[in-house]
Formats: structure tokens, sequence, C-alpha cells
């Protein structure tokens, strides 16, 4: 896989906000880079959303939840490709009902697509319910090369959030941290970094998940910000 720097061109979007939750299929499409071709290795995506009121509140980092809609998008344009054994699944904060890894297949979206969206229940910033379920998911597809992409404002409400970074950045596989909005959280090392704030393109949520999504994909070209 390639990484390269992202050129502006009149495909992006002239806004950051891209719509209410729901309607995805009418935003206009987000240069992402180029998927590839199948993955030769079974992968696995893991990414964790913090639904905290400092990120979904009117005056929070993503009150529109645009970071779904353009995860939503990343998702679409590897199973448009075709996959292999690649799964994802997406994790949210505070909720620990079970949650299933699905390929990134026509079939394995509609369930991928269900999970993009504030679940009921969600609103403090503990990290640690869904860690753990991270590190299970992790465990069970051992075999998979995995990536677990954690999007937070990075406020954390756990006991110990130092203790809880350090278990994410001890994970097997790629580990990187997204964090929403201004803050200068103080990460583990190991951790790949990227920023998302007001002055962020459109689609930066979106290149980012991309990026792990196609990490083991031959021929994929994944731009950056």
């Amino acid at each position: 896989m390639m990484r390269a720097r992202q050129l502006r061109t009149s495909r992006l979007l002239t806004s950051r906000l891209l719509g209410e939750v729901g309607h995805a299929e009418h935003d206009a499409e987000l240069v992402l880079g180029e998927a590839g071709g199948p993955a030769e290795v079974p992968t696995l995506v893991v990414v964790i959303v913090d639904d905290s009121g400092s990120v979904t509140s009117t005056s929070g980092s993503d009150p529109q939840s645009n970071r779904y809609q353009e995860i939503r998008q990343a998702f679409r344009a590897v199973a448009r490709a075709g996959a292999g054994d690649e799964r994802a699944v997406v994790l949210h904060f505070d909720v620990q009902r079970r949650a299933r890894t699905h390929r990134l297949n026509t079939v394995g979206l509609w369930s991928l697509e269900a999970q993009l969206s504030v679940p009921h229940g969600a609103g403090s910033s503990q990290l640690g319910p869904s860690l753990g379920q991270a590190e299970r998911l992790v465990q069970r597809f051992h075999r998979h090369r995995s990536s677990v992409v954690l999007f937070s404002d990075f406020a954390l409400a756990d006991d110990d959030p130092a203790a809880a970074l350090a278990r994410f950045a001890s994970l097997p596989g790629r580990h990187r941290a997204v964090v929403l909005g201004s803050g200068q959280p103080e990460l583990p090392e190991g951790i790949a970094v990227s920023r998302i704030t007001e002055d962020s393109t459109p689609g930066a949520v979106a290149r980012t998940v991309f990026g792990e999504l196609v990490a083991h994909r031959p021929g994929s070209i994944a731009y950056v910000d």
C-alpha cells in the first residue's frame, strides 16, 4: 500500500459538514485513493468511536456525526473494489453489548452501516468497555492482521486514563488515535496520530479509515492530509 499526499480537486465538498446521519447516499463522493485488489492475508479493522457529550453536543467537536458519514464512505469504497477475508467492526464508548465483525462485501456492508450511529446508552467518555471488546476481538481473530482506530477528543473519564491508553497501545497490530478537536492529549509511544479539527478538509476522517482498510491490499494508494 502506498500513501500519497491528497490533492484538493473540484470533487471535494465545499463545506466540512456532510449532512444529517442517514443521508450518506446524497453526499458528494470523497477523494480517498485507490483501493487496489483484495488483501492476500486476512485483515481486521476495529473502529472505536467516542459518542460523549463533548463530541456530540452542539458545542462538541462533531455535533453533526460527520465521522459516521465519512467512515461509511471508506467502507463502501473498499467493498466496491472487492475484498477477501477483510473484516471490520465499529465499537462505541460505554456500550458493552457484543459487536460482530463483518466482511467488507455487499452483505457485510449492510450490517456494518447499521453500526454507524450513536447508540442508545452512549454518553460518557469511558474507553474501557469498548477497549475490552477490541482486545477480545483481536485475540479471537489472531490470524488476521489487525488495526485499531480510536476516534475521541481524549477527555477520558476512565478511573485511570493513562492505563487505558497503555492497553490500547499494547494491542497487537496497528494502532491509530484520531484526535477530534484541538486538544493535545498525551499518548503512549507507538500510536500513530491523526488530528481532525474544524479546519480539516472534507474527507479527512474517511481517508484515515480508508488508509487502515487498504494497508494490506496490493496496488492500493491512500491519500493523506
